[in-house]
């Protein structure tokens, strides 16, 4: 059948005949995607992965909801398989601003958010918790603690011990907040990889960020 032949047979109807199972894996990839609609934040804990027992999932969620509950501070634990196209630091900040509007609480929490096929691991806050864990501080407590055990697959290890240097930060008067500039280097990850890797990554970006918008404050 030559192409002419072909494009008389087209038809209105065999357009939308043809069409319909592009648009419904459309529809279907972006309600779906991994990491946005597939993960409610209904609990201090959601595990979207898996990486956590039933049993570590149970305990770390009584372990937050108390500390909430004397504390007056939410720390959520998100972890998801990947936050992709949208980039680990938007899609975080947007799930943290989500939080009042969603579970009714106050301003004041932070969120610890795992991307596991991205290898990306990220702190955010707000309120009171954004002046005490300021974003050098959470990159380096992220290098101490959530990178080491995540090289080695030890998730609910990584998890547990940042969620514990979260709280113990939370707990301390925003008076004991110290600036960027003032922090002890860190002690680092032994070893290396892709999660270490990434981490730098945001680091350095995070750095030029702020240099350009100082450059441009003084200027």
């Amino acid at each position: 059948m030559s192409i002419p032949e072909l494009l008389q047979r087209i038809t209105p109807a065999t357009v939308r005949t043809a069409l319909l199972p592009l648009v419904v894996a459309l529809i279907v990839g972006v309600v779906c995607a991994p990491g946005l609609g597939a993960a409610p934040l209904d609990a201090h804990v959601t595990d979207a992965t898996a990486s956590l027992t039933v049993s570590q999932e149970a305990a770390l969620e009584k372990r937050l909801a108390d500390f909430e509950h004397r504390s007056g501070t939410r720390i959520i634990v998100l972890v998801v398989a990947t936050t992709r196209p949208v980039p680990i630091d938007e899609f975080a900040a947007r799930k943290l601003r989500e939080q009042p509007a969603e579970r009714g609480s106050a301003s004041n929490g932070a969120m610890l958010v795992v991307a596991k096929d991205d290898h990306a691991v990220r702190i955010v806050a707000e309120g009171r918790l954004d002046r005490l864990l300021t974003k050098d501080l959470r990159l380096r407590i992220l290098a101490d603690t959530a990178v080491p055990r995540f090289e080695r697959q030890d998730f609910a290890g990584g998890i547990t011990e940042t969620v514990q240097a979260m709280m113990d930060r939370a707990s301390e008067p925003v008076a004991m907040a110290v600036a960027d500039d003032e922090l002890p280097e860190a002690s680092g990850p032994a070893g290396s990889g892709y999660w270490l890797s990434a981490l730098l990554a945001a680091g350095v970006a995070a750095a030029a960020t702020a240099s350009r918008r100082r450059s441009a404050r003084s200027g």
